[in-house]
């Protein structure tokens, strides 16, 4: 357990008490604390995305999440920061997650962060399938020509696999998390003519 995150417990003050009446000859063991007692996760929307005009500020989101798998209180210096990285092909977007990112915004009074037992504290952010450089990453597939029943023409993307690695961290004196390399698909779907990535840029 790194310095500054504590367990509420009477543990401790236990210990200390019985130690009183043992004397010096038979000191107890320190107590080894278990490393932070949290599974961080990640979820992203994948599947569909739909393509149509003056929809380019969010085609999904993206969760970083961390369970408390422990029995007492997780409280200590808050540090609420993520970091993603998505890549597809030769292209990166980097999506940042700060406080202002909590699902549950009253896990953080002032500076101190709690998480009690079995509890999960989550970041959301929107995903706007936009690399650093402003590519749009539907421009970057390949499409084939479909027609629905009513006869509207339509286009279909090959299936786009994101690479999408990410850390997540929650206290001050805990180094982040780092979360195994996900691979999610998403397959493209374009109703109307396909804007330029600098035209849909400045949609944002």
């Amino acid at each position: 357990m790194p310095p500054g995150v504590r367990f509420r417990s009477l543990i401790v003050p236990a210990i200390l008490v019985l130690s009183a009446f043992i004397g010096c000859e038979e000191p107890l063991p320190p107590r080894i604390l278990p490393a932070i007692p949290l599974v961080p996760g990640i979820r992203v929307s994948s599947g569909n995305v739909e393509i149509q005009p003056k929809l380019f500020a969010n085609f999904g989101s993206i969760h970083l999440t961390a369970v408390s798998t422990h029995d007492e209180v997780l409280s200590g210096p808050a540090r609420i920061q993520g970091l993603v990285t998505i890549k597809f092909k030769q292209y990166t977007q980097t999506v940042r997650f700060t406080s202002g990112d909590l699902v549950k915004p009253s896990m953080v009074v002032g500076s101190t962060v709690t998480i009690h037992p079995k509890d999960t504290i989550a970041l959301l952010r929107s995903w706007d399938h936009f690399s650093d450089q402003d590519d749009a990453f539907w421009t970057l597939v390949q499409y084939h020509d479909r027609m629905t029943p009513d006869g509207e023409k339509y286009r279909v993307s090959d299936t786009a696999w994101m690479e999408i690695r990410a850390t997540f961290q929650i206290f001050q004196r805990a180094q982040p998390m780092r979360l195994p390399v996900l691979r999610v698909p998403v397959v493209y779907t374009d109703f109307a003519e396909l804007p330029s990535a600098a035209h849909a840029a400045g949609s944002r």
